[in-house]
């Protein structure tokens, strides 16, 4: 028997950074992204909200021995330009939910929430699997993109992305 796709079963704590993963919070599935696990820290970026909590993405700490699904590292982004697309563009700066384009990586901003240790607003680098200390310079906000597991589900006539954001949302403090 051969499966139809590359996702695993295991522990937030068998992760690397980059992962793509599903997680049960409470009683809610999230799709996220493992940003570190430092100092046996596992800090995850959801990309869904948390329903009755938070409307945007942010990083919470979990156990090492808590179960996820893994879609692995080799995921990938369809940017969807828009009319706020555009270098500098910094209307968007720190805003959950969008993407930012500085040459040819991407970054994302994941907010505090309450169970996420002493970390404030993490800025991650998609590309690289990074935290980054410094928003980029020039970067261009994408308000519009997708989530595909693989390239073959990308290419696949009918496939559907796993996570799709249409209209970021800025979020007062």
């Amino acid at each position: 028997m051969k499966s139809t796709s590359s996702i695993h079963a295991k522990r937030i704590g068998d992760t690397e950074p980059g992962e793509l993963i599903r997680i049960k919070i409470v009683d809610e599935f999230l799709l996220g992204i493992v940003l570190s696990n430092d100092d046996g820290r596992y800090i995850v970026g959801t990309l869904d909200p948390i329903s009755n909590e938070v409307q945007y993405q942010v990083h919470i700490s979990l156990s090492k021995d808590q179960r996820c699904i893994s879609y692995g590292v080799d995921w990938l982004i369809e940017p969807i330009l828009t009319d706020a697309s555009w270098p500098a563009h910094s209307r968007f700066n720190w805003t959950p939910g969008a993407l930012f384009l500085s040459n040819d990586e991407y970054s994302t901003v994941f907010r505090h929430h309450a169970s996420s240790c002493d970390h404030g607003e993490i800025l991650y680098d998609l590309s690289n699997s990074v935290l980054l200390e410094r928003f980029p310079d020039g970067a261009a906000p994408i308000t519009a993109w997708k989530i595909w597991a693989s390239q073959r589900d990308y290419t696949h006539p009918g496939a559907q992305p796993l996570f799709e954001v249409t209209d970021v949302k800025i979020f007062a403090d």
